[in-house]
């Protein structure tokens, strides 16, 4: 009984969540739809994901005439769970775009944490191309285009034939479903859940001391290509429609840009834009509370919203041309 009663007091406080995902097996892991939740992690904010299992505002897949649409990709930094959704640069450049373009224009957010570019370009087929969009904006990372590290439960491409495929293995969905069929209705299972994972990720003298007794590693540059897949992947972008941008603030090198670049593909880097911001005092990746950087926060969202937005439109405009 005592636990009961502290389970609905966690749920109605909003000190915890329960899980946020589902196993649907088209697209694989997917987001919870009309699922609300509170974040504490970096920012703090409060939000839904919406009916269409994705952020921001609900717009059915079927467009009208009139309408443009923008879709975003990419991973936890374009998902944005440590922002108010209006604080978002998905809202922002939405805003911006009814005032500098002359159709109505929709920004969907299909963004999801821990996606590299293999889950990006198999969920932009199974699931985001059903919206229609006229534009396909996705944001990358370093370790995005080099590593194929990812959850065998998230949607992917097939390695030999590249088609996308919801998941790449089903070893791991009974315990998934296991697990998920308790914490998706507990906050206090999936609290103390998160716990456990952050203690073994981190350590638990790490955690009480906030690192302060950690042993700094010492690693030895490597230098990183292009996965071989994901080159595969680089090809059979649809370069009208497609615009990739690097998101990170430290240089993209330039032979992982040139491997963009000589497919013709465009391209925005971010990162000058980024160490600006940093270099005048207004780091786009800095939380007080952490004392560290961590992803955007409203600064940064502000940031990437004003120098995509003329970008945007100038794009629009050219696919009418």
């Amino acid at each position: 009984m005592a636990m009961i009663v502290i389970d609905l007091f966690v749920s109605v406080t909003g000190i915890a969540r329960t899980s946020e995902v589902y196993f649907n097996e088209d697209q694989g892991k997917s987001y919870r739809s009309d699922y609300e939740y509170v974040w504490f992690s970096e920012g703090y904010s409060m939000g839904r994901v919406n009916h269409g299992e994705y952020f921001g505002p609900y717009y059915t897949k079927e467009k009208q005439s009139g309408i443009k649409r923008v879709a975003l990709l990419g991973d936890s930094y374009v998902e944005g769970l440590q922002v108010f959704e209006r604080n978002h640069f998905r809202a922002l450049i939405e805003k911006q775009l009814s005032i500098g373009y002359e159709d109505s224009v929709q920004v969907l957010n299909f963004g999801r944490s821990n996606f590299n570019f293999p889950n990006m370009y198999g969920y932009s087929k199974l699931k985001v191309e059903q919206y229609q969009p006229d534009l396909y904006i996705v944001f990358v990372s370093q370790e995005d285009l080099w590593s194929l590290e990812t959850d065998a439960l998230l949607p992917n491409v097939d390695p030999q034939s590249l088609a996308p495929v919801p998941y790449l293995g089903l070893q791991n969905l009974s315990s998934f479903k296991n697990a998920n069929s308790i914490l998706s209705y507990s906050t206090t299972a999936y609290m103390l859940n998160s716990s456990r994972r952050k203690v073994k990720e981190e350590g638990l003298i790490n955690i009480v001391f906030e690192g302060k007794f950690a042993t700094k590693e010492t690693s030895v540059a490597k230098e990183r290509k292009v996965a071989p897949l994901n080159l595969k992947l680089l090809d059979r972008i649809d370069n009208e429609r497609f615009i990739i941008v690097y998101r990170e603030k430290k240089p993209l090198p330039i032979h992982f840009k040139s491997e963009i670049l000589k497919r013709g593909i465009k391209f925005i880097d971010l990162s000058e834009v980024l160490a600006k911001q940093e270099q005048i005092g207004k780091n786009p990746n800095y939380w007080f509370n952490l004392n560290n950087d961590g992803h955007w926060n409203r600064h940064g969202h502000k940031t990437v919203a004003q120098y995509l937005s003329p970008i945007i439109i100038q794009e629009l405009s050219e696919l009418e041309d």
